[in-house]
């Protein structure tokens, strides 16, 4: 009772609390946490030879009840989301998600094959891995879901067959993911072993859709930690076209929300003096998805780490961390994840096994220069794409997609006058290597295209590294709510409008207008236009919600500086000294 009593008081002021208890001899009063003791006290009758409540361990408890609270909550909003897309988006309709269902059916039913032959495709050469699935999941069966529509001008969805309503006997068939790691695919693929693909595609989404979940509760719980502008980063760096990828059943959605919460996280845990043993499996969580998602995984976890230390990490701080058992195993934890799939992606060529197409004169002047030009669209496609790349591309409206990277470029330039000189070099090495991803992989492989969404693990990284940067900056807090308020309100409109884009598209082809009539005997999927635009507005309303709640909470919390708050010792041996940490969303 006393905990919530504190708990309660300490919420609804920013000030440091201070913990009165009856006096006794050579001990004190009233116990600060903080530079004043403005807060609300608690009192507690004591008996002779009994110690008087412990007010650490009690506020720790408390904090991390309210922190769960804070996680489930997003969580829920977050998978209200992504339920809602994965049921606007028509089966297999998400990029090559009809090559992933059935690298997912044949994962589950336990076929790790990854030998690869080569066959002519339309597009130049396709790698192809011959599997076992039902033979409702067979490559046939989930191409002809989209193979009708795709590419094609006023072209309805509901052209394609319903989806099966039994599994079928098990048979043969090839997909061109053969070579990537069989994590993603096994969590998704359980549905595929017990029902037909009329229910086991929408399983599968929606499994993808609690992992991304996780994944994006757990990244902006540590960007709370961090600051308002840093959790203003985070937001940014969950567009439309992260929704709709994240949706579908399709790795990278994953790689790229796990890629957030190690950014997220390892600011966190790389700056800070004792991070606590959460933020630490947090950490480790985040940077085993990335390496494991795709065949990028190894390189990019690398990459992001040393970004991370570079940015926020000392010798003094580094050392102190190193002396802790959880992050000891937590770095050998990461070590064996990082070795066993590069080591699968070496053994398979993986990073080689991709769609090709034949360039007999290799990288060309032409070549280079048409890359370059369209390194505009790519930055668009990252923002906006709502529909596979380059196939008669569907984009959230234009001047939503300038008002977002207006937003991102704004914090950019802030972070760039507000840091000091060695964050200002991060920031800005992590932008140029974003972009010159092209252009390398480019040089590296000219027969391969390259896709916007390829550069998002390390895209995601500048908003949050710029919106941390900002924070540190302490004139500049007083506007992190105003940020995030404004932030929310935009994310609700993109939500909303890009929903109704993609079911347009559905009901009438493409082109077609926004807010096209929803007839419902136009579409074939498992709920009716009608209720889906329902569960877009709901879904849109509770990511405003949220978002107001958490800038109310950063503007209520408005002293110049962070609040000294206790942290509870951790389990593992570690010593934690009282220290700040932000209180933007609480």
């Amino acid at each position: 009772t006393c905990a919530r009593r504190v708990l309660r008081g300490w919420s609804a002021s920013s000030s440091p609390v201070s913990v009165t208890a009856r006096p006794r001899p050579g001990k004190p009063s009233t116990v600060e946490f903080g530079a004043r003791a403005t807060g609300p006290t608690a009192e507690r009758r004591t008996t002779p030879g009994r110690r008087p409540w412990p007010p650490m361990a009690a506020l720790g408890s408390a904090a991390m009840s309210s922190e769960r609270r804070r996680w489930w909550a997003t969580f829920t909003v977050v998978v209200i989301v992504g339920v809602t897309w994965a049921l606007s988006v028509p089966p297999a309709g998400g990029p090559d998600e009809h090559a992933h269902l059935v690298k997912a059916a044949a994962v589950a039913g336990g076929d790790l094959s990854t030998a690869v032959t080569w066959q002519e495709a339309w597009l130049g050469e396709m790698p192809t891995t011959s599997v076992r699935v039902p033979e409702g999941y067979h490559y046939s069966a989930m191409w002809e879901q989209v193979g009708c529509w795709t590419g094609q001008w006023y072209q309805q969805a509901r052209c394609a067959p319903p989806l099966a309503e039994r599994s079928g006997p098990t048979v043969t068939t090839d997909t061109y993911v053969g070579p990537y790691q069989p994590l993603y695919y096994a969590v998704v693929g359980l549905p595929t072993r017990f029902w037909p693909p009329s229910r086991g595609v929408y399983a599968a989404r929606i499994l993808s859709v609690a992992v991304g979940a996780a994944l994006v509760a757990s990244a902006l719980a540590s960007a709370r930690r961090l600051g308002g502008w840093a959790t203003t980063g985070t937001l940014l760096a969950l567009p439309v076209a992260v929704v709709y990828l994240a949706s579908t059943v399709n790795p990278q959605g994953p790689e790229i929300l796990a890629a957030l919460a190690l950014w997220t996280t390892g600011l966190l845990v790389f700056g800070r003096s004792a991070p606590t043993r959460r933020e630490v499996v947090r950490l480790t969580v985040a940077a085993v998805v990335t390496t494991s998602a795709r065949p990028t995984g190894p390189a990019l976890t690398g990459l992001i780490i040393v970004m991370l230390v570079l940015a926020a990490a000392d010798a003094d701080r580094f050392r102190a961390l190193w002396r802790r058992r959880s992050a000891r195993a937590a770095a050998a934890l990461v070590a064996v994840a990082f070795v066993i799939n590069l080591a699968h992606v070496i053994a398979t060529r993986a990073l080689s096994s991709v769609m090709k197409t034949p360039r007999p004169d290799g990288l060309t002047d032409e070549l280079l220069q048409r890359v370059v030009d369209g390194l505009p669209t790519l930055v668009s496609d990252q923002v906006g794409l709502i529909s596979w790349h380059g196939i008669i591309t569907l984009h959230l409206p234009r001047p939503l997609e300038l008002a977002w990277l207006g937003v991102i470029g704004t914090l950019v330039i802030g972070a760039l006058i507000a840091g000091s000189a060695r964050t200002r070099l991060v920031l800005l090495a992590v932008v140029a290597g974003w972009a010159v991803m092209p252009l390398a992989a480019l040089v590296s492989q000219p027969e391969v295209s390259w896709q916007g969404r390829y550069g998002l693990p390390i895209g995601v990284g500048i908003p949050v590294l710029a919106g941390w940067m900002v924070d540190r900056h302490q004139p500049l807090r007083r506007w992190a709510a105003p940020a995030i308020a404004g932030y929310s309100l935009l994310n609700a409109v993109c939500l909303l409008v890009s929903h109704q884009a993609l079911m347009s598209r559905n009901l009438h082809g493409q082109p077609s207008r926004v807010f096209a009539p929803r007839d419902n005997s136009l579409w074939n999927g498992p709920f009716t236009p009608d209720a889906l635009f329902a569960a877009a507005l709901i879904a849109s309303g509770a990511v405003a919600a949220l978002g107001l709640l958490a800038a109310l909470a950063v503007w209520r919390s408005g002293a110049p500086g962070p609040p000294a708050r206790p942290v509870p010792p951790d389990p593992d041996g570690a010593e934690h000294p009282v220290h700040e940490v932000a209180t933007a969303g609480t």
